[in-house]
């Protein structure tokens, strides 16, 4: 067989095998396999005898198998349904052989049984509240109290109810609401082909940047108040917290349904006879829902193991790790190359510990730029030959009439699920459920470093149909900064009362061509300094902002909250979209580097000169940058001395500071190494002859396709 890299990332292959293919609208994959031929066992799973020569004997393991209370049996309906999931993505799009393939699969089958099945038996010896005893009791009590087909089904598959045992309560209900959410998801996928798009007109501007996480539920979100909508159920039945399609109706839900079913019933994964007007009735849900509750408790059993792992994690060892870590990028960022590649690939979990003497910096860009005409007008400055200041001059004139638009109003839709926005006090805002006064952060994801507090720019009407018609305010460059500085220091010192957010028009700033210092061979300006439009900084007591790398990502300090205004600006305004939902912004070194010469002037003056808070504006071939700087590395050692390490890391809920991120970060890597470490130890230790047994003559027929 192929070789597994054991459990990880078992979840991935084989998890919700076939809501994505039925989703999908996939024909049928295996015509020749019967109902009959379907529901042969391929393999099967027991480590209940074996195991009562290790560690977890004693535990009574066999009586639950023996029950049934675990199942035992690979079928290949298992093995074709794990196909469809993942596998034919392996053949089509990585080049796996059908045979490579399916052995593959079954490698991960058998794996996550023993598994599973080692994990009943650790918490059988590990807790004292669980029993096989009591286990088996449950099991028949729960299935007796059941009644008419989910008796039935519950029968068919005890294996639902033992998971459910030895489940956290909130594990079990995410688990069931994962699998419903799954179904409803492909059931979506489906029905927005049946819509008629002829009912709803859709903006065909080209869609603006959503900063990361916008709708995003958090991986542990669930709530019990859910229903599968197939579009059999009756006029006015209630679904809980699922939300229908903009558009959707009975009739185009009941045509996804049958689509969908029709896709299941194609590749024998609906039994024949059996009642579809309820989904959670039908035996394949049972299936689904039992892979699903295995996979749940790995993953609890995983989390169980990280507890022992972060007992090895003492403050010492976090200081030890730290310094090694210095001590290395100490010698590897002498090579310059190599410390500005490692900034670029900073985040909370990849850190650059040690810097060389010399300025870098983070900044953000708002590029506001040339309109069609206006670039064309300058091309033709372009070819007329003008000398290099000449032509600079002219790009001056030009520059004046460049004008900022707030670019969000793809951002409004009469589709309530393609729509953002929100109306409070006769203005509209953007993302309700994550910056809004009644955001649900219980369900969704934080926006990083975006306040969500400035109002869509320009006149908004909506019509008693829902549709909306926007028009943006037009600012020229000083209009933009006025309003810019003011939107700032106006919301700021609501918290801050001390701040203010002003500068000035520099004056070496330079537009005629006659006084632009160019050098000898008149062909490049002796000094960028000259292309400085205009300065300014977020000052608190006319200081800089209390600043220290180490605290970027600390929420309610000045310096976050006044980037993340500065960021929710950038989204408004911005048609740099590089520089949208990047970790910092642009890393800047003090050196040569690729940008354009007056923005490396200016942004490298600006991080230099200005320090954290401090903006500049320049021009460029690409129209007015203004240029904020978000982060200032100190020298040497970035983040400080590792004795700022301190016991209050290990209470931290939430990673805040970067030592909250590097302990994080250390906690994960050594989770994930102990968990890997036992979870193949049970691997090798278990899948052998003695509790592991193939029957390959019972699935060659899928091993030889293509052959």
């Amino acid at each position: 067989m192929v070789r597994k890299n054991k459990i990880k990332n078992l979840a991935a292959l084989l998890l919700g095998a076939t809501f994505a293919v039925a989703g999908a609208g996939c024909d049928t994959f295996f015509t020749t396999n019967n109902e009959k031929d379907m529901q042969q066992t391929v393999a099967e799973v027991n480590i209940a005898n074996y195991i009562n020569e290790t560690d977890l004997k004693d535990t009574n393991l066999g009586s639950i198998v023996e029950g049934k209370g675990l199942t035992t049996e690979i079928s290949k309906r298992d093995l074709v349904a794990s196909f469809l999931n993942v596998g034919s993505t392996y053949v089509n799009n990585y080049g796996y052989s059908y045979r490579q393939t399916f052995e593959l699969l079954m490698d991960s089958l058998v794996g996550r049984k023993i598994m599973v099945q080692y994990a009943v038996a650790y918490y059988l010896k590990n807790d004292e509240t669980k029993t096989a005893t009591d286990c088996v009791a449950k099991v028949n009590e729960e299935t007796q109290n059941a009644e008419g087909k989910e008796q039935e089904l519950l029968k068919a598959h005890p294996e639902v109810l033992t998971m459910k045992y030895f489940l956290g309560q909130k594990e079990y209900d995410t688990a069931v609401y994962s699998l419903k959410k799954a179904l409803n998801d492909s059931l979506d996928s489906l029905e927005s082909g049946f819509i008629n798009e002829e009912e709803h007109e859709h903006d065909t501007a080209e869609a603006r940047t959503l900063p990361t996480n916008v709708g995003t539920e958090k991986a542990d979100y669930y709530t019990t108040d859910y229903k599968i909508y197939t579009g059999r159920e009756s006029v006015g039945t209630l679904f809980g917290a699922y939300e229908k399609l903009d558009g959707s109706v009975q009739a185009t839900r009941l045509k996804a349904y049958n689509k969908f079913l029709a896709n299941l019933s194609a590749n024998n994964l609906i039994l024949k006879g059996e009642d579809t007007s309820d989904f959670t009735k039908l035996d394949y849900y049972y299936v689904e829902l039992a892979s699903q509750l295995e996979q749940a408790l790995i993953t609890q059993f995983g989390e169980d193991l990280t507890k022992k792992a972060e007992e090895e994690l003492t403050l010492d060892f976090i200081k030890d790790q730290y310094d090694l870590s210095v001590e290395a990028q100490t010698a590897t960022h002498k090579d310059l190359t190599a410390f500005e590649t490692a900034l670029d690939g900073v985040s909370d979990t990849s850190f650059v510990l040690n810097a060389p003497e010399a300025n870098y910096g983070f900044v953000y860009n708002i590029l506001i730029p040339f309109s069609a005409w206006q670039t064309e007008q300058y091309t033709q400055e372009k070819s007329k030959g003008f000398t290099k200041a000449e032509l600079f001059a002219k790009r001056a004139e030009i520059l004046n009439n460049i004008v900022a638009k707030d670019l969000r109003d793809t951002w409004f839709s009469e589709d309530e699920h393609a729509n953002y926005a929100y109306e409070n006090g006769g203005k509209y805002y953007f993302f309700e459920d994550q910056t809004g006064a009644n955001k649900n952060l219980d369900k969704y994801e934080a926006l990083t470093m975006y306040a969500g507090s400035y109002a869509y720019d320009g006149t908004v009407e909506k019509s008693e149909d829902g549709e909306y018609t926007v028009k943006p305010t037009v600012r020229k460059i000083d209009n933009f900064l006025s309003m810019m500085e003011g939107y700032m220091q106006e919301t700021l010192q609501k918290t801050y009362p001390n701040v203010t957010v002003s500068g000035g028009n520099f004056g070496n700033y330079v537009t005629d061509a006659k006084d632009y210092k160019m050098n000898e061979k008149k062909d490049d300006f002796t000094d960028y300094l000259q292309f400085i439009y205009y300065e300014g900084k977020v000052a608190e007591n006319g200081n800089k902002i209390p600043y220290n790398v180490a605290n970027h990502f600390v929420k309610d300090t000045l310096a976050y909250d006044a980037l993340s205004l500065f960021n929710e600006l950038m989204f408004a305004y911005s048609t740099d979209t590089g520089c949208l939902n990047t970790y910092m912004g642009y890393v800047v070194s003090p050196f040569e580097t690729s940008f354009v010469s007056e923005f490396e002037y200016a942004a490298q003056y600006a991080i230099r000169e200005l320090g954290v808070g401090g903006y500049v504006v320049c021009p460029s071939d690409y129209g007015w940058h203004i240029i904020y700087v978000s982060s200032v590395l100190p020298v040497n050692n970035v983040y400080g001395d590792a004795d700022l390490f301190t016991n209050e890391i290990f209470e931290a809920e939430d990673g805040k500071t970067f030592y909250d991120f590097y302990y994080a970060s250390l906690k994960s890597a050594s989770a994930q190494r102990y968990q890997e470490r036992v979870q193949n130890e049970v691997l090798e230790e278990y899948d052998n002859g003695s509790s592991v047994k193939l029957y390959e003559d019972r699935y060659e027929d899928l091993l030889s396709i293509g052959e």
